[in-house]
């Protein structure tokens, strides 16, 4: 029994022996685990020091180079000293293709006479870089003289070096590579390295989205280290003797890539010939994450491993179990003969005995289960409270200050740590609306707790951050606890949504006014072409200065007047046919001065400043004249009292740091049109009015509320954009943005004629409005013209089919029922291909104009018609075919 004993207890005591073997082994790989990740902080912190050196120097493309030069090449070259892992440390700049020729330039400027962007052919050669958006090259390098023909080379041409800068501009953070292979030169033979890559972001911006990081990315600083010397140096003062450590990267799955061993203590460039084959139980393994990419490490231990750390406690313990065992044999046949008494009552004591030690040892595995239970627990809760992604915090209810806060609330508010802001910062004091305060400490005291209530909170740095807070009181013990969230960018962001969102229900306004413009001044044409129409025929039959002329000039007036009004609504809702030429936006400054000098009062001193190297616009000068006319006729109304009226020309590069909030403006060159007031300013209130029809500020009677709003619906018809920029008592300035037309050849207008002109030809005129018939049959015939009239597009075709002889003319109207003017007109030049076309319309916003051109040999007028405009227009088109 005794020698059985004595192997059950060396088994025993074997077994324990294996597990704390493995327990301490298990340890050991954590301490190493831990010791690597240390040493992979070296390239990391050496990366962080050069953004912070590179970003501190964010405009040295542009001037102080050598200077920057300088710092970077001492920075870099105590880091190639201090890490011998480090080979070469660079600045790559992001170069958009439009900045190739400046850069080339700078590098040239800089000492680097040859200096090119470059890649690698498909044979492994340096080539100039094809034509991309944008280029990544090397810049900067240390050391240089090891890496000049790397000088310029474009690293995103390198699918690997793209993927992990792409993956390293959506982080913000540092990404590595995968394993790289390069040959050394000084080993002759082919090492293993990565590099690392950290983006720099334009003004240090904190970004969220991915088209943010994009617009203001900068550049890249990056890191070329051996794999080999960064892991040797990391395992250099440790006893790896009878340890096989294995790193590979595992990132992809499907194809591990072997990075360092080390076997025996000795460290090895080339990957094992074989796996383990060895017991793998013991093995300790644990992946890190180094930029992205996931490393597996594992330490294996040798065969001698264990056997030389292994205790003879239980080879010594199973011999004095032995010999005691032997001895106790010997004293059992010398007190062979005792009595049963006494081995009855040794049995007894024993049987306690043995009972009383289980239940000790029952007691103890418990009261450790119950430690250790409790130990996890409050570990556990540490670890939520502290890593918890919101401010969870403890304050007293009589003054605010935190007695207990977790590292994200310190955070928050700007504190470097929980102790900080605990010996710091009342939450009272911090409030920046007292009354608020006040309000929520109230409701806070009599229900107990306060949800979801948001209040604007100071930093320590005196900025201001908008915190959604969760409160419950705990009265009993003079405190109350919180969680808070940071809001201030959803803040910021609902304003911006709000703003838009007022921006876009102005457009759609603006929109729907202007539909409901163009369909009135549609039907007030039409009207006003018998008015006008009808009014100067008559003028031309009546005795001049006559009482009946006089009464007919008063009609005319009165249908000028409204046909002025019809061509305003017809410009604000962008529908009036545009006679667009390339002009020179000084002639058309020079033809309106004169007019503007007549009508401007004498108590205001107008200053036109032209420009001879201004850019030429295509445009209609008329309405860029109306533009001029309305503005300053408003200019005039604001400085009641006199003042000074400026108009500018000059060119405009608008880009998208220009445009900011006009999310409609697109970015291009462009010729501005200043009209600069010294009046007294408009209200911020009704800014965003002034563009609408009717909206007036004067008196009644006074305005019709349509000068603005025809110049922003000539600015919109023009693809051109309008700035206003106005301060109370200081004055108000109108930015008109016309698009830069780089066409030399520049447009006169002819000088009008205002006679009725004769003609012997065949017009076909088609209208359904009967006046407008009666009105150009009235007009025409008197002059020799052979006029056909048809109220339909069925009519017309019949009377053009009955008509043997050549019809010369087509007048059609745009709108009518059925076919209309245009496909009309399409249809007869299919039969009759020599006839031309007049289309009439009371506005441009019909199907003619749609893609900005009528078709060949197609003529367009504009309603309300004059006999006098019409007769010429048809010659004109007669005359010229």
């Amino acid at each position: 029994m005794g020698v059985l004993l004595s192997v059950i207890v060396f088994f025993s005591m074997q077994s324990w022996e294996n597990k704390r073997l493995e327990t301490s082994f298990m340890q050991l790989g954590k301490t190493y685990t831990e010791i690597l990740k240390g040493s992979l902080k070296r390239p990391f912190g050496t990366m962080r020091s050069l953004s912070a050196l590179q970003s501190s120097r964010c405009d040295v493309e542009q001037k102080g180079y050598a200077e920057f030069m300088e710092e970077f090449s001492n920075f870099a070259s105590c880091s190639l000293s201090c890490h011998n892992e480090t080979k070469m440390l660079s600045w790559i700049p992001r170069i958009k293709k439009k900045d190739v020729q400046k850069y080339t330039e700078l590098a040239q400027r800089d000492g680097f006479p040859n200096f090119k962007i470059t890649e690698k052919s498909s044979d492994g050669s340096i080539i100039i870089a094809k034509e991309r958006d944008e280029y990544f090259p090397i810049y900067n390098v240390e050391p240089f003289e090891n890496n000049k023909s790397f000088f310029g080379y474009d690293l995103s041409s390198n699918p690997v070096y793209l993927s992990a800068m792409e993956i390293s501009k959506k982080s913000g953070r540092i990404a590595a590579t995968s394993r790289l292979e390069i040959y050394d030169p000084e080993l002759k033979e082919n090492i293993y390295a990565f590099m690392l890559f950290l983006p720099i972001y334009r003004g240090g911006a904190h970004l969220k989205t991915l088209e943010e990081k994009h617009n203001y990315l900068q550049g890249y600083v990056a890191g070329f280290f051996v794999i080999n010397d960064l892991l040797k140096n990391s395992f250099r003062e440790i006893d790896l003797k009878g340890l096989d450590i294995h790193i590979d990267d595992v990132t992809d799955d499907n194809n591990i890539v072997f990075l360092f061993k080390s076997r025996d203590g000795k460290h090895n460039n080339h990957p094992l010939n074989s796996p383990y084959s060895l017991d793998n139980q013991a093995d300790f393994e644990e992946t890190i994450d180094v930029g992205g990419r996931i490393w597996n490490f594992r330490i294996h231990p040798s065969p001698t491993y264990f056997s030389e750390k292994r205790s003879s406690l239980a080879l010594n313990l199973l011999i004095i179990v032995l010999v005691f065992t032997s001895i106790m044999i010997i004293h059992l046949f010398i007190t062979v003969g005792q009595t049963s008494y006494v081995e009855k009552l040794v049995s007894e004591r024993t049987q306690e005995l043995v009972e009383m030690n289980s239940r000790l040892e029952q007691e103890i595995i418990e009261h450790e289960s119950t430690t250790t239970a409790l130990k996890d627990s409050e570990d556990n809760y540490r670890n939520i409270y502290n890593n918890a992604q919101v401010g969870l915090f403890r304050a007293k209810q009589s003054d605010g200050k935190i007695i207990n806060a977790n590292t994200r609330f310190a955070q928050m508010f700007g504190y470097r740590s929980q102790q900080e802001i605990i010996y710091d910062f009342y939450l009272f004091d911090q409030c920046l609306s007292h009354e608020k305060c006040s309000e929520v400490m109230k409701e806070l005291k009599e229900k107990g707790e306060v949800l979801n209530v948001e209040m604007p909170l100071l930093r320590k740095d005196e900025s201001h951050a908008w915190m959604r807070l969760w409160l419950h009181s705990y009265p009993e013990r003079g405190v109350f606890e919180g969680v808070a969230t940071d809001i201030t960018d959803e803040k910021m962001m609902r304003e911006a949504n709000t703003e838009l969102q007022a921006q876009l229900l102005q457009s759609q306004k603006l929109e729907s006014i202007g539909r409901l413009a163009g369909g009135v001044a549609h039907d007030f044409n039409n009207m006003l072409t018998g008015i006008l129409g009808y009014s100067e025929l008559a003028l031309m039959e009546v005795e001049k200065e006559g009482p009946l002329w006089k009464k007919l000039k008063v009609i005319e007036s009165s249908g000028l007047k409204a046909a002025s009004l019809t061509r305003q609504l017809l410009a604000f809702s962008r529908k009036q046919m545009l006679d667009m030429k390339t002009i020179d936006p000084n002639l058309v400054l020079q033809s309106i001065i004169a007019l503007l000098r007549r009508i401007i009062r004498d108590d205001i001193e107008l200053k036109c400043i032209e420009n001879k190297g201004v850019w030429n616009i295509k445009a209609d000068a008329t309405q860029v004249e109306q533009i001029l006319m309305n503005l300053s006729v408003n200019a005039q109304d604001a400085m009641p009292d006199g003042g000074y009226l400026t108009i500018a020309l000059e060119n405009s590069q608008l880009t998208e740091d220009d445009i900011g909030a006009y999310a409609e403006v697109t970015p291009g060159k462009y010729v501005k049109i200043s009209v600069t007031d010294t009046g007294v300013g408009i209200k911020p209130e009704i800014q965003s009015k002034i563009f609408e029809p009717f909206f007036t500020t004067k008196e009644l009677g006074r305005g019709t509320g349509l000068g603005l709003s025809t110049v922003f619906g000539i600015v919109k018809q023009h693809n051109g954009h309008i700035m206003l920029y106005s301060a109370l008592d200081e004055g108000t300035t109108f930015n008109v943005y016309l698009p830069a037309e780089l066409d030399t050849k520049t447009f006169h207008a002819p000088e009008e004629i205002l006679e009725l002109q004769p003609g012997n030809e065949t017009i076909l005129v088609v209208d359904d409005e009967p006046s407008i018939l009666e009105l150009i049959a009235d007009t025409l015939k008197p002059l020799g013209y052979n006029i056909i009239v048809a109220n339909n597009a069925d009519t017309a075709f019949t009377k053009s089919h009955k008509c043997k002889g050549k019809i010369d003319l087509l007048i059609a109207d745009v709108v009518m029922k059925g076919l209309n003017g245009k496909k009309l007109a399409d249809s007869l030049l299919k039969k009759r291909p020599d006839i031309k076309v007049l289309l009439v319309s009371g506005y441009s916003g019909d199907i003619i104009t749609k893609k900005g051109k009528l078709g060949k040999g197609i003529s367009f007028i504009q309603k309300p018609l004059k006999p006098a405009e019409l007769t010429r227009k048809i010659r004109d088109i007669l005359d010229n075919s």
